[in-house]
């Protein structure tokens, strides 16, 4: 049967928050922030280019002004159509406005283990939660999970990167630390390809630039920004605005103060390299008014989500959005949060959803019974999003008229046996038995049966890994002890 999705992702939906007339009036206003109030940016190379470029720049608050006419000029030579390339080809993602296709989880503090401990991350860990990951049919690009502990500060998401580099068949996202964190994922697809050459054409990673709310973008995500532009690798350009504490507390002035800072963005990676490909990414959620805790899964955080992706489309850009979910533990608050965000992000047109698979506890840590739990869901929403074929031979007559003249049955017919495979989606771990089969098969409970999928999974799945050639010389590039984690 069909697992309701494969390599190209998720069929969207058309759902439109906003119309023509909002979106106009969101634009505007991040123009007038641009050109009134500015954008503070922390590198004086960044700076000079911009000035030299026509923009605006008040030295002493290194705070620039971008005009009208250079936003536009970027956003017409930025790339509509960006393809993420896989070491394996068969999982390459195109983003084409057509379909949604997701990101793991990533970065996380803390794991929860199958036993239910909470506790600090391992390189083993970090390994395992690749070959999951790796498995899973609704993740197509993958991040680092967690962040070991027992990495050094200064070698770490270096180190991070290059393990899913090894091990991964799928396209990677990263989080360069500065312009050299940038140089070293590109050395190590550069050793992958064997060439450099085939790296910059085909790059197997896109780098997440984090900008600060409100209007800050710091130095070494401005290196970040310009080596990936220079080196043309995919680049998500983000804000996490936090509403109501970082941002106004309006869906409305979070999207336009945040529009502002990524199209200031793109405004410098298009003056750098036009044409590299941009995907406008927001993580922006919600702070709880009684908590004072930041919320990934509240209904306006989703809000936010949609409105960035009409937002994004309306510019010819892809979007990506996503933050997590709220729940701590494999619950059913997890499997509420997980399913609302999932098919509001669908529904909703977004290309790419991020922090989608084991984020649990605002993106702080990372859950592996939660990773299949997601998987099960994002395959769920994607056979409902899926087009219902109607043809002849789909409502299929001769089907009806043999069961109602003859007698017989549809189980047995042959048109069910030509479609059941393609119509019908099997699930993996939600049980679908009566009471007497559930009872007497144990009473496992969905964590239960979540639990035996990851240890399946980790028992039996072990991706096809680079030549130990190339392996030596990426543990060598990122800093890699392979004595921290077993690959068996």
């Amino acid at each position: 049967m069909t697992t309701g999705n494969d390599r190209r992702g998720i069929s969207k939906g058309n759902f439109q928050l906003l119309d023509e007339s909002q979106l106009k009036l969101i634009h505007q206003a991040s123009l007038e922030i641009l050109n009134d109030i500015g954008v503070v940016v922390k590198s004086s190379k960044a700076l000079d280019i911009l000035e030299g470029r026509g923009c605006r720049v008040k030295r002493a608050e290194e705070r620039v002004f971008v005009s009208d006419t250079i936003v536009n000029k970027a956003l017409d030579t930025a790339a509509d159509k960006v393809i993420l390339y896989a070491r394996n080809p068969e999982n390459n993602v195109v983003l084409d406005g057509s379909r949604m296709f997701v990101i793991s989880g990533a970065s996380a503090l803390n794991v929860v283990d199958v036993e239910g401990n909470k506790r600090p991350p391992t390189m083993q860990d970090l390994y395992d939660f690749i070959r999951l990951h790796d498995s899973l049919r609704s993740v197509d690009i993958i991040c680092p999970m967690v962040y070991p502990a027992n990495l050094e500060a200064e070698k770490s998401e270096t180190a991070m990167s290059g393990m899913v580099m090894k091990y991964s068949t799928k396209h990677c996202q990263f989080w360069a630390q500065d312009g050299r964190g940038v140089d070293s994922h590109f050395k190590m697809a550069s050793a992958i390809y064997g060439n450099e050459k085939d790296a910059r054409e085909k790059p197997l990673f896109g780098e997440c630039i984090d900008l600060i709310s409100p209007l800050l973008q710091p130095p070494d995500m401005v290196e970040a920004l310009m080596r990936g532009a220079e080196l043309g690798v995919p680049l998500y350009i983000e804000t996490c605005a936090v509403m109501g504490a970082t941002s106004p507390v309006t869906v409305a002035g979070t999207v336009a103060q945040s529009n502002a800072n990524v199209l200031c963005g793109l405004v410098l990676a298009q003056l750098i390299n036009p044409g590299t490909p941009c995907i406008y990414s927001t993580a922006s959620g919600v702070m709880d008014m009684t908590s004072g805790n930041y919320s990934s899964a509240a209904p306006e955080t989703n809000l936010v989500q949609v409105a960035t992706a009409q937002l994004a489309h309306f510019y010819g850009l892809p979007c990506n959005a996503g933050c997590g979910i709220d729940a701590k533990i494999v619950d059913e608050q997890g499997a509420y949060e997980r399913t609302f965000q999932n098919i509001a992000c669908v529904l909703g047109g977004v290309d790419i959803i991020h922090q989608a698979v084991g984020s649990v506890e605002m993106m702080n840590a990372a859950s592996y019974e939660q990773c299949v739990l997601d998987d099960e869901v994002f395959q769920a929403v994607s056979r409902f999003t899926r087009p219902v074929e109607i043809t002849k031979e789909t409502i299929g007559l001769d089907a009806i008229r043999r069961v109602n003249r003859g007698g017989q049955h549809y189980i047995m017919d042959d048109h069910t046996l030509k479609f059941v495979s393609k119509d019908f989606w099997k699930p993996n771990i939600l049980d679908r038995n009566s009471y007497a089969v559930w009872d007497s098969g144990g009473r496992k409970s969905f964590k239960q049966r979540a639990k035996e999928r990851v240890e399946n999974i980790l028992k039996n799945h072990f991706p096809e890994p680079v030549s130990s050639e190339v392996g030596r010389e990426i543990d060598r590039i990122a800093g890699i002890d392979s004595r921290q984690y077993r690959e068996n």
